[in-house]
């Protein structure tokens, strides 16, 4: 069965269940070169490899993933931070 020729509304409300989390995502920075330099503070129950399925699938979506989220970044005043903060940033996209 095509999950694509079901109904957008109930393709959003599947996303939504797999990609939206309650509280917010704390993200922290490591200064490791062996490490990525930021991580989630602690393991939550997302599927972001969702977004990876198809073009459909990302475009459908990614706004689910990034705009009803709340993540929690280091303090960006530090600049050794905010230069890890830039690349999610440009990632995610306006």
């Amino acid at each position: 069965m095509d999950s694509f020729n079901s109904p957008k509304e109930i393709r959003l409300q599947i996303y939504s269940e797999l990609l939206i989390h309650s509280e917010p995502i704390v993200f922290v920075a490591h200064y490791s070169p062996s490490s990525p330099p930021l991580f989630r503070s602690r393991r939550i129950s997302l599927c972001p490899a969702l977004l990876r399925l198809n073009k459909q699938a990302y475009s459908e979506a990614s706004p689910l993933l990034y705009s009803n989220n709340c993540f929690r970044f280091p303090d960006i005043w530090n600049s050794t931070d905010s230069a890890h903060i830039a690349p999610f940033l440009l990632q995610i996209g306006p």
